[in-house]
């Protein structure tokens, strides 16, 4: 598993960035490997733990399995809403 922040996440357009707390090449998220994973969408600024797995129809990295820190969702001031309500 790597850990890392999202860096950016539009629930509209089905895609977004993790940057890896190791550092290097941002990972690419889609929405699809969000709601694989259980949630509706992801924040800015979210902590994220998840797998890095190679994408060979994009040629780049892409993030599965993808687990958000319980205290972290969602961060003060973060951008992007899910397009699902969430009931409690």
């Amino acid at each position: 598993m790597t850990l890392g922040t999202v860096r950016s996440f539009d629930v509209h357009k089905g895609y977004g960035f993790i940057e890896p707390d190791s550092g290097g090449v941002e990972v690419l998220v889609t929405i699809c490997a969000v709601e694989r994973a259980g949630l509706d969408s992801l924040y800015q600024g979210e902590r994220v733990s998840f797998d890095v797995v190679q994408d060979r129809r994009l040629d780049r990295s892409c993030a599965e399995r993808i687990s958000a820190f319980v205290n972290s969702h969602p961060p003060p001031g973060a951008t992007g809403e899910s397009s699902k309500s969430q009931s409690a």
